[in-house]
């Protein structure tokens, strides 16, 4: 008879496995001893943990980013881009949470208000629930233009050519927009950067793909990235009170 295969078959199977290696590696000739050492060996936290299982809900997607992008304000351009640049395609229906972080943080809430706290459970889609308003804002701003189309495949090129030096995009000068720092994302650890700066490269990827030329930059910065910091030095008391004056 075929067992089931869960995490606490599994764990039954694992520990069985276990017990077999440690009953044959290490036989004993007394078998009221090897029986005391597979009773000990079972104990809580002596070979594993007990099994904890986490129900994790059921986020449904209900609510089309046309819809969610018109109840906000935001003009059919970048409803129309919105989607294929955050998710990688078209027709996507947002969670309801992340539809509400999108019109909150673009239109408000009546009363002037605009920041949005988001808690919800892993795999709930809380990086899209402000990526979709960052990058609402720059498509937005970019729907006049999103800078030069003209880029340097210098990796197309033998080297040794006088054009096969790289040179990044925003040397060129053909920018529509100010050059300015649009966002700055925080994140407690640097594990998290590493796996949420792929999504940051696929989305400025496609922005520059449906936008026909880069949507946004941006920087990684952690406790690894090369250089140094430095802090001005603290004014006295005397300096602050003439500034008071």
């Amino acid at each position: 008879m075929k067992t089931s295969r869960n995490p606490v078959s599994v764990m039954d199977y694992i520990h069985e496995s276990y017990l077999r290696y440690y009953d044959s590696a290490f036989w004993m000739r007394d078998e009221s001893i090897m029986e005391e050492r597979r009773e000990l060996l079972l104990e809580p936290g002596v070979m594993a943990q007990e099994v904890l299982l986490e129900a994790v809900p059921v986020y449904p997607s209900e609510i089309p980013v046309a819809e969610a992008c018109e109840k906000t304000g935001l003009s059919t351009h970048t409803a129309k881009h919105l989607g294929p640049i955050v998710f990688g395609q078209d027709n996507i229906k947002l969670r309801r949470h992340q539809a509400e972080a999108l019109e909150y943080a673009i239109a408000g809430d009546g009363k002037g208000r605009k920041n949005v706290v988001v808690t919800s459970g892993t795999g709930s889609g809380k990086t899209e629930s402000f990526l979709l308003p960052l990058l609402a804002r720059l498509i937005e701003e970019r729907a006049v233009g999103a800078g030069s189309s003209t880029i340097n495949p210098w990796w197309e090129r033998q080297l040794g050519n006088g054009d096969s030096k790289w040179e990044h995009l925003r040397s060129n000068g053909h920018h529509s927009v100010t050059p300015a720092v649009r966002a700055m994302v925080l994140y407690p650890t640097n594990a998290l950067v590493e796996d949420q700066v792929s999504r940051l490269r696929q989305a400025a990827i496609r922005g520059a793909e449906a936008m026909g030329g880069p949507l946004f930059y941006f920087g990684r910065y952690t406790g690894a990235t090369p250089g140094g910091t430095s802090f001005p030095p603290c004014p006295s008391s005397e300096h602050l009170a003439q500034l008071a004056a």
